[in-house]
């Protein structure tokens, strides 16, 4: 989990982490250079569960640069991400790790979304394809996987030299995926396993045509 001014939701999506069913991981969470509460009350939780290990840049440096410490941090089999505005359901680790270990072929592992507001009311759901064939057809027109809710080989993710792009911050993570692509296959759990945070100010997950969706397929080749 990276972390910049989330003060107000912080709690709820750190909680949500620390409550999971599956228990055996460490969570790794970078505050970037937060001017809010955000880093006072990660410093909470830290004290409650030895299993998180927490970060602060000395800069505001951006999601992707953020996203790159953390990875540095880690040492599991599987990274998860979640966002520090949205909210995992208590099985969401246990349905993907079950399911990672029984597909050895499969490297990035999505899941359904319900969309909240700003309150944590539900108004509305994602879905998105299963199977890899059908995430296939629609990496042109929509991301199919949504990144809060995946989970990767991280053996795989080093292996692909895969870094998040600073210069693709808005889409950095259809550009992972684009990448992983030759690495194994992609799949989605038909199981709705996190709350998706609906705001404003929140960072596009789906690109529709344009200036920023042309310089990445130009940049792999398409």
């Amino acid at each position: 989990m990276t972390a910049y001014n989330a003060g107000q939701y912080i709690d709820e999506a750190l909680t949500s982490i620390t409550d999971q069913t599956y228990t055996k991981m460490e969570i790794i969470v970078v505050d970037d250079c937060s001017t809010d509460s955000t880093w006072d009350k990660i410093q909470v939780h830290a004290k409650r569960d030895f299993r998180i290990k927490l970060f602060r840049m000395t800069k505001n440096s951006g999601p992707s640069t953020a996203s790159n410490f953390a990875l540095t941090k880690a040492r599991g089999k599987y990274v998860a991400r979640l966002d520090a505005d949205d909210i995992a359901y208590p099985n969401r680790i246990t349905k993907q790790v079950t399911y990672l270990e029984k597909y050895a072929d499969v490297v990035m592992l999505g899941g359904q979304c319900h969309i909240i507001d700003e309150d944590g009311k539900i108004i509305g759901e994602k879905r998105f394809p299963i199977d890899h064939k059908d995430i296939y057809n629609s990496l042109f027109m929509i991301n199919p996987i949504q990144h809060p809710s995946c989970m990767f080989r991280f053996d795989t993710f080093k292996k692909a030299h895969i870094r998040y792009e600073k210069q693709y911050f808005i889409c950095h993570d259809l550009k992972i995926l684009f990448t992983l692509l030759k690495f194994g296959s992609f799949a989605n759990l038909p199981d709705t396993i996190i709350k998706y945070r609906y705001r404003p100010s929140s960072i596009p997950t789906v690109i529709q045509n344009g200036p920023l969706r042309k310089r990445l397929l130009s940049a792999i080749g398409r």
